[in-house]
């Protein structure tokens, strides 16, 4: 009967090409050995071979000296370079292990590429070991996702391939973390008024104090106000009154809704106050503007 574990070598039939900007991989291979005394006598490959120790321990040679190796260590095999991996006296070693190759492409104009910097320290590093106890689960939620066939299979395929890639490079470079680009880089106050306007264009049709708002985001009312105002200009309250007209107007002109329903659909109750905050911000009562569809004249 096929175990979990065998079931890892069957991901052997994907034939998963990765790409990333400046570096292409192909997976090749994928296989587990379970717990048992064994050696594999001193070879080479013409690919990067990843071996990941979930039980015992034993040693590993490669660049010409013999390394101890233990539980929840990855290791690596460079191309071209001579290794062997001998189980311990008294001890039964299992692996998980996977290869493939890498392709790296310099960026235009000399202009630098994270992801090629990262890749070329990892093939140059001479690292061999990293303790990584994660890598275990990583590889079980792995096999299981792509040996279960769920609903939108193919698509998991690159993210899952990257990730695993990414990872082993990871573990065995000196690389630190990178600058995030541009877009992704944002004060906490420019981050906090943009999730505060998201709050309110998704809860302007329901009653709303500013206390809402602030319980929302743990803040006091007049720290939050305060934030909103530096970065906008108004108060969230003028904000959310602005908002309101502004889906009244267009309720009013495309939807056959009374008045009174456009003010609920809203967050309003009060039908007069509505009329009259409508009033102040267009000049016309909601009746008017919905006979002129919109449009105001000047007396």
């Amino acid at each position: 009967m096929q175990t979990a574990r065998h079931k890892y070598t069957d991901l052997r039939s994907l034939g998963l090409r990765v790409e990333m900007p400046g570096v292409t991989s192909h997976l090749l291979g994928w296989g587990v050995f379970e717990p048992k005394w064994w050696r594999n006598f001193k070879h080479t490959h013409s690919y990067f071979e990843v071996c990941f120790a979930y039980a015992g321990s034993g040693r590993y040679y490669a660049d010409g000296e013999y390394l101890d190796i233990k539980e929840n260590d990855l290791f690596v095999a460079r191309p071209d370079v001579l290794h062997e991996i001998i189980t311990a006296d008294g001890s039964e070693l299992g692996i998980y292990f996977w290869s493939f190759t890498l392709t790296l492409q310099q960026s235009d104009e000399g202009r630098q590429n994270e992801l090629v910097d990262l890749f070329d320290a990892f093939s140059k590093s001479k690292s061999n070991i990293s303790n990584r106890p994660e890598t275990l689960s990583f590889l079980q939620a792995f096999t299981h996702e792509l040996t279960s066939f769920p609903a939108g299979y193919p698509y998991d395929l690159q993210a899952i391939g990257q990730k695993l890639l990414l990872d082993t490079a990871r573990a065995f470079s000196n690389v630190g973390a990178i600058q995030p680009p541009a877009p992704l880089l944002q004060d906490g106050q420019t981050a906090l008024v943009g999730e505060i306007v998201r709050f309110l264009r998704d809860n302007f049709n329901r009653p709303l104090l500013l206390r809402n708002v602030a319980a929302q985001f743990h803040l006091s009312e007049r720290h939050v106000n305060r934030v909103f105002k530096q970065a906008t200009g108004e108060s969230i309250m003028s904000y959310l009154k602005n908002l309101r007209i502004e889906r009244a107007k267009e309720l009013l002109l495309i939807e056959k809704m009374k008045i009174g329903e456009v003010a609920y659909a809203i967050g309003l109750e009060d039908v007069r106050y509505f009329s009259t905050l409508f009033r102040q911000h267009t000049g016309m009562s909601p009746t008017q503007f919905r006979i002129n569809n919109g449009t105001s004249f000047e007396s």
